[in-house]
């Protein structure tokens, strides 16, 4: 063979030579390169990739060990989701269940009430000692001389626990009560006829965060919170309850229901 020949041979064998050393160093930097913060598309791509290969199974592996969900609404259907499964109670009001919701009428007379509340024993699934939180919805047409509550737990029960909301007129308050008195804090000045999405978030021995979905974005945003009178326990039988009170002689109120969404932990 020329010699020629030979050193083109030899300079194509160094070039290749050449070309995979570059390939393994690419290859080394890839296994070895860490996430740039703030995030470049390189280090997006990466987490777009991990999530779609591991989080999913993993978040709903997660949920189903640790948590458990319920969804409830009282209203006419029957079944585990209907009005039949809830207790009504009433002096001087009434009730109205459609399709998609349960209507509590007050009555006219000071002191006259509507009130629905949900019992749940099985297993003492129920605790006030795991993180849980429930989200609702409401209106009401007359916002003067009312009293409302929608509670976890039974908020006209007596000596019982609850966390949650409680409407007084025009004012949308956090309410919390374990064994003392209730305690609340302002969260908004509410207006007839309107419907507002609640949400309130149970750490135990800690505290009650309260939030409003927004209207813009369609996003909850926290709005207060109670540290005091935070329910103990472990067993609770009393699930959700729905009241309205008039405060006043005159025309009857109506306060509007339609869900109950819950997670806790179990």
């Amino acid at each position: 063979m020329p010699n020629n020949e030979i050193d083109d041979l030899r300079e194509e064998v160094n070039q290749a030579k050449l070309e995979l050393q570059t390939m393994s160093e690419k290859l080394s930097n890839m296994e070895t390169q860490r996430l740039n913060y703030p995030l470049d598309s390189a280090s997006q791509d990466v987490i777009r990739r991990a999530y779609q290969r591991f989080l999913p199974e993993d978040v709903m592996d997660i949920i189903w060990r640790d948590y458990f969900y319920y969804f409830d609404a009282p209203v006419i259907i029957d079944g585990p989701n209907g009005l039949a499964t809830w207790s009504l109670t009433s002096s001087g009001g009434f009730f109205a269940a459609g399709a998609s919701q349960l209507t509590l009428n007050t009555g006219d007379t000071s002191g006259n009430y509507a009130g629905a509340i949900k019992d749940w024993s099985v297993q003492n699934t129920l605790r006030f000692d795991r993180r849980q939180r429930f989200r609702t919805a409401f209106s009401v047409n007359n916002i003067y001389n009312t009293i409302l509550y929608l509670v976890r737990g039974d908020a006209k029960g007596g000596a019982d626990k609850y966390y949650g909301f409680k409407i007084v007129g025009s004012s949308l308050q956090g309410v919390t009560r374990n064994a003392g008195s209730e305690q609340t804090v302002t969260l908004m000045t509410i207006s007839a006829n309107t419907t507002y999405d609640l949400e309130a978030v149970f750490l135990p021995r800690e505290k009650v965060v309260f939030s409003i979905r927004s209207s813009s974005d369609d996003k909850f945003f926290k709005v207060g919170a109670l540290t005091s009178e935070i329910p103990v326990g472990t067993t609770s039988t009393e699930f959700f309850s729905i009241y309205a009170e008039t405060s006043a002689t005159e025309a009857s109120k109506q306060m509007i229901a339609s869900y109950v969404e819950y997670i806790q932990k179990r």
